[in-house]
């Protein structure tokens, strides 16, 4: 009986030694795993193409009212919208916006939208006045401010360089002109003093404007108008 339970032992013992072997050399190769994959570098995820109709949150880019919270009583954004919309696949633009949030837990679901008045009026560069000017409605209902193309944080407005310098060709035009004109004037000018005077003096010239409004009528209807 004794011998059985020595052998039954020494079995269980080189069982056991086999188990916790074969354990530690496998355990070697499961931990280089993680390793093999943290060394592999993560494709940077691709920014699909803007479309028409795209928005994006943006932080603001303006002084935003005193005790209002970027991204949380104060959120930004661009909206992109087609330059002509009769081309919705041609250029695109970026309209920012600002949203101040309503200061009531409960608001109204419809906002009031904001947009300054012109040419080249700045709603979000003014925002922490008008946000004074309509703090009673902002109390109910969120309020969205809107810069339009070519102010301040919207999609850039230039007249091209040809147009941009066209005031300035016309004025050189226009201040060569005057010089030619003074010259012509003086040339008469000199051109009467040597001509012998008429004796006969010039007719008076009086405006429709003066005459008698009747008198201009009757005149009309007979077809002799004369000034």
């Amino acid at each position: 009986m004794t011998k059985r339970v020595t052998l039954s032992t020494i079995i269980v013992i080189l069982l056991l030694t086999l188990v916790t072997t074969a354990v530690v050399s496998a355990q070697p190769a499961a931990s280089t795993q993680p390793l093999a994959q943290a060394d592999q570098t993560p494709e940077p995820e691709q920014v699909p193409p803007a479309a028409a109709g795209d928005i994006r949150y943006i932080p603001c880019p303006m002084n935003l009212p005193e005790g209002e919270v970027d991204g949380e009583t104060a959120i930004c954004g661009q909206v992109i919208v087609p330059e002509n919309w009769e081309q919705p696949d041609g250029t695109l633009l970026n309209i920012t916006f600002a949203i101040l949030k309503a200061k009531s837990g409960a608001p109204f679901a419809e906002p009031i939208i904001y947009l300054e008045g012109g040419p080249g009026g700045t709603a979000l560069e003014d925002i922490e006045g008008l946000s004074q000017h309509f703090a009673k409605l902002r109390e109910t209902r969120d309020f969205i401010y809107y810069d339009q193309r070519g102010t301040a944080y919207s999609a850039n407005l230039e007249c091209p360089l040809m147009i941009q310098a066209k005031p300035i060709a016309d004025a050189m035009e226009q201040e060569g002109d005057e010089a030619t004109d003074e010259g012509d004037a003086e040339e008469q000018t000199e051109s009467a003093e040597t001509d012998t005077p008429d004796p006969t003096p010039a007719p008076t010239i009086v405006p429709l404007l003066e005459r008698d409004p009747q008198e201009v009528l009757e005149e009309e209807r007979s077809g002799d108008v004369s000034t």
